[in-house]
């Protein structure tokens, strides 16, 4: 499993750290990727797990960082873990909010990824 952002921060820290995941309704959601080892500073955020595969990510899970639980990670392979990245999307100010994008991202999250990046 990663345990820091993917890229070396001092070059590139903007196209590494940023990017906007489309949902359904076409919104763009601007989301950070930190590393695992951070997941316990966030809260009241959305929080997704997603593998790379190639150039493409494909969404493990997306919900209220406070729903995360050990269980999120059981579908993952063990194979993927290693290609695993970490999104939060901070902008969300209140719980239905978070669900709305939650609801909005769903299973079709991976479609759009990282549209471009901030």
């Amino acid at each position: 499993m990663a345990s820091k952002p993917v890229g070396d921060l001092t070059i590139d820290s903007i196209s590494n750290r940023f990017c906007y995941w489309q949902g359904d309704a076409g919104i763009r959601y601007l989301f950070s990727q930190i590393a695992l080892d951070d997941i316990s500073i966030f809260e009241d955020c959305v929080l997704l797990l997603a593998t790379e595969t190639g150039t493409q990510l494909n969404v493990q899970w997306i919900g209220e960082i406070s729903d995360l639980s050990p269980l999120a990670f059981e579908d993952i392979a063990s194979e993927d873990l290693k290609h695993l990245t970490i999104y939060v999307h901070l902008l969300a100010g209140n719980k239905d909010a978070r669900q709305k994008v939650i609801a909005d991202l769903g299973d079709d999250a991976g479609r759009a990824a990282c549209l471009l990046s901030a």
